[in-house]
């Protein structure tokens, strides 16, 4: 809460701080051009949304050299010595990061006095939350109320009727002569104009009486003006400018730096007039007076939407000083900021926006006297890492079962209560993990051989019943993989012609673009060993749900609340589709079939594919029960049809939008659906259906409508991983000569790390691969060996490899088999007497943590 405040404050007195330079500025320099005055009151915005910069230490500090004493690593035993230092040793690397939060509240070597503490300390218990719950309340009342409003103005124009034709005739001859495709020209009593941006596009609102009060050519200044703030994306930039008047509502010095942006937009919309077409200009200029009186002698009330987010409202204040400039610029040429001013602002808006990124810190020099400072030993620097919300978890539950009795525990528990204690813990872990996927990788093909074969006195391998299903399912993959490695191969054999060899990097580059297995490398790195888009969507989609157990999957414990809200939407889906499986087929027989579209729907309603697709649209807002969904449901459908004498039709353009859209994911669904649940049934098969939350997952992967939702959501139905890996390659290449390539300079380093970490790749799979020949060939089943060469070899490996990780015990397993005793009857966890020593040096290594951040930030 502290850190989160602290953020606040300091972003919004950067933006006041910067905002008095940039009023200071525009008042000191006449005649500055609209564009300049945007980017730097834009770079002063930046201060106040840039809540969380990145540090920047600047040693100018003295050296605390008791402080530096009392915690200094010398102390940690050297490594070859100690046993317990193997699991705390020089290459533990927990995740990776920096935790600002502890160190912006850390006090280890603080210099206040205990009793300044004490009495600042109630003060701040107090008044901190206080200031940031009145923070917050004002944040979401300013962007409640800019929302709303925006609602309403969305409601307001899909309301207005469209522009006679002689109108939008002009408007799209406008747009035309600038490349752009026309938007939605509407006609209101009163308000405008103005360039509305709605969740569907953007649309040009006129008032009638005024659009008929002008000229052509008036109209003509005044459609160049709107295109401008199209052409722009003016609707944009305002609502990031608004983000920052949300975040600081209270600061006047926001609200001033807003306003004035927004007024040099529209200046910029008008300057750009008098340069590119004067006479449009003059004829803004004119239609600006006109929208004046229009303004003060409205024909009616005009509805409040003239501002706002998503609105470009040309009537913005201060009408009458736009006027005076345009007509000053039609009438002598428009000045120009001069080299050395845009010089000089340019290199101030940059200063602004560097200043916006970081946060100086003020740390202590380096000492150069041995045992001092923030290195250990063997030369490491201490750093705190940031551990996930789910590693914390962990920790945090180890913490509470350890056995209080037991003086290692003891103290182990009490070091784990600290940010810096549970990330040298972390590291434990880390290497703890790291020894058991080594041991994995040596038993990986022992323990594939004895999951899916029977071994014969003389090695022969015979493949097991229960496992024929899947050995066909090897087959076809391998075929399929075959392709898709075929087309990576002559896809980056096609670059690597076009190299020369002028360097050393463009001839690594062509070296490891041949190599005959860096597409498998590739995949392996960039796709984890999945060709198939299905289940390249499915193993992103579900990392982010599931966490292996054991030899099983389970919906990860600390799943947030949203998570388990999209569970629960599942199961309200699956029971509406359940009801509009038997409902739609009846509502369809009312339908008359007029035309060709009317034809398809009453088609479709009698496809399960489009139940799941209504059931999935329909859950997104109704939370309450399945019948009522379905009840409403009908009552929509009631609304846009109409009784015939020849049945039911639907005649609302507007309904037949989002039927259209609905009918086409049915489609992509209904095609996809057999795919899709082969995939989710072999995954369904993976879980661990003891733990009760997983169980409900399951069910709803067996048979509920999360199958529709994937074959939906599916991105890509014919992905080409060839032309993939190709586009990922020419990021880093350039043209050379008529049909060349070159590795770009600047691009130079990174292929060569990347080149050297690909063949290193492909060395190991050679390597591996000739083990899995050799269990090829002692298969007895000969027809299988055969049907396995080639890609089915790699296939192979991609199903050893993921065996292996899959055999890899959870933390809470590791923990209990390699650092602690169980009690199973009290369940409390008691350090191992082996590793009491490591307790020790777990406490020198968070102390040493702590050292590092004895650091003042600014």
């Amino acid at each position: 809460m502290n850190t989160l405040l602290h953020c606040l404050v300091t972003a919004s007195l950067m933006l006041t701080i910067s905002c008095g330079v940039a009023a200071f500025l525009l008042r000191r320099i006449d005649r500055m051009t609209p564009r300049l005055r945007q980017i730097i009151l834009f770079a002063v915005l930046l201060q106040g949304l840039m809540l969380f910069r990145m540090p920047v230490e600047l040693p100018w500090l003295e050296p605390d050299p008791m402080s530096a004493t009392s915690l200094s690593p010398v102390a940690i035993p050297d490594v070859a010595v100690s046993v317990g230092d193997s699991l705390v040793g020089p290459q533990f690397q927990p995740e990776s990061g920096r935790s600002d939060a502890v160190t912006a509240g850390s006090g280890l070597l603080s210099t206040e006095s205990p009793t300044n503490d004490a009495f600042v300390s109630p003060w701040t218990d107090l008044v901190t939350p206080t200031a940031l719950t009145v923070w917050m309340l004002g944040m979401v009342a300013i962007a409640g109320r800019g929302v709303t409003r925006y609602r309403k103005l969305c409601r307001l124009v899909d309301q207005l009727d469209p522009a006679p034709a002689s109108w939008q005739s002009q408007w799209q001859r406008v747009c035309r002569l600038r490349g752009r495709d026309a938007p939605e020209m509407l006609v209101s009593g009163a308000a405008g104009p103005m360039l509305v941006r709605r969740p569907r596009g953007y649309a040009l609102v006129v008032p009638a009486p005024y659009w008929e009060s002008l000229t052509v050519d008036q109209r003509r200044g005044v459609l160049l003006h709107e295109l401008a703030h199209l052409c722009r994306h003016d609707v944009w930039r305002q609502a990031i400018a608004r983000t920052a008047v949300a975040l600081h509502w209270w600061n006047p010095a926001a609200w001033w730096c807003v306003r004035h942006y927004e007024e040099s937009a529209e200046w910029a919309c008008d300057e750009s007039l008098t340069r590119a077409d004067p006479a449009a200009a003059q004829g803004l200029a004119a239609s600006l007076v006109q929208l004046v009186e229009f303004i003060d002698h409205p024909p009616a009330t005009p509805p409040r939407i003239a501002g706002g987010l998503g609105v470009q409202s040309m009537a913005a204040p201060p009408l009458t000083e736009r006027v005076t400039r345009l007509l000053n610029a039609s009438s002598s040429p428009p000045s120009r900021d001069s080299v050395m001013k845009r010089l000089l602002l340019g290199l101030i808006a940059a200063g602004l926006v560097f200043l916006s990124a970081v946060q100086f810190r003020l740390v202590a020099a380096d000492n150069d006297a041995p045992g001092q400072g923030g290195e250990t030993s063997d030369g490491r620097s201490a750093s705190l890492q940031v551990l996930s919300s789910d590693s914390k978890d962990q920790i945090q539950t180890l913490r509470r079962r350890l056995n209080p009795s037991d003086k290692a525990s003891s103290q182990l528990a009490q070091l784990l209560d600290s940010e810096s204690g549970q990330v040298a813990f972390a590291g434990v872990i880390d290497l703890l993990k790291g020894k058991y996927r080594e041991t994995a990788r040596a038993e990986a093909i022992p323990r594939f051989v004895e999951k899916h074969f029977d071994v014969a006195p003389d090695g022969t391998l015979a493949l097991r019943g229960d496992s024929r299903q899947a050995a066909e399912s090897w087959v076809q993959q391998s075929r399929q993989l075959g392709q898709v490695l075929d087309s990576m191969q002559r896809r980056m054999k096609g670059v690597a012609e076009r190299l020369d060899d002028s360097t050393e990097t463009n001839q690594m580059a062509r070296r490891m673009l041949t190599d005959e297995h860096v597409g498998y490398a590739i995949m392996l790195d960039e796709f984890d060993g999945r060709s198939d888009p299905i289940e390249l969507f499915l193993g992103k989609a579900l990392e982010k749900v599931l966490v292996r157990r054991g030899d099983k999957m389970v919906v990860i414990p600390t799943l947030g609340a949203d998570g388990r809200r999209q569970i629960e939407r599942f199961e309200l889906a699956t029971k509406v589709f359940e009801k509009l499986k038997r409902e739609l087929p009846d509502f369809a027989s009312e339908f008359a079939t007029p035309d060709e579209r009317h034809e398809r729907l009453v088609a479709k309603l009698d496809d399960p594919a489009m139940a799941a697709v209504v059931a999935l649209h329909l859950t997104k807002e109704h939370t309450s029960s399945a019948t009522a969904a379905v009840d409403d449901l009908f009552v929509q459908l009631e609304k846009i049809s109409r009784d015939t004498a020849a049945g039911l039709v639907i005649e609302n353009e507007e309904a037949w939008q989002n039927l259209e859209e609905l009918l086409e994911m049915a489609d992509r669904a209904g095609n996809r659906i057999d795919a899709v649940r082969d995939r989710l049934i072999q995954i369904e098969k993976d879980l661990d259906k003891s733990d009760p939350l997983t169980q409900r997952f399951a069910t709803q992967i067996k048979s509920g409508v999360i199958a529709f939702q994937v074959a939906v959501d599916v991105p890509y139905a014919d992905f080409d991983l060839g032309k993939h890996v190709e586009g990922m390659i020419s990021q880093v290449m350039e043209p050379e000569g008529e049909n060349g390539l070159r590795v770009r300079d600047d691009a130079a380093d990174q292929v060569n790390q990347r080149a050297g970490e690909l063949l290193t790749a492909c060395r190991t799979i050679r390597r591996y691969l000739r083990r899995v020949d050799d269990m090829r060939d002692s298969m007895a089943d000969r027809q299988l060996a055969e049907s396995l060469e080639g890609p089915g070899r790699m296939l192979l490996l991609t199903e050893i490899r993921r065996l292996a990780e899959q055999s890899q015990p959870d933390t809470t397993e590791l923990l209990a088999k390699e650092f602690f005793v169980v009690d199973e009857a009290t369940g409390q966890w008691t350090v191992h007497p082996q590793r009491a020593e490591v307790v020790g040096q777990l406490t020198r290594r968070a102390a040493e943590l702590e050292h590092e951040l004895a650091k003042d930030d600014f």
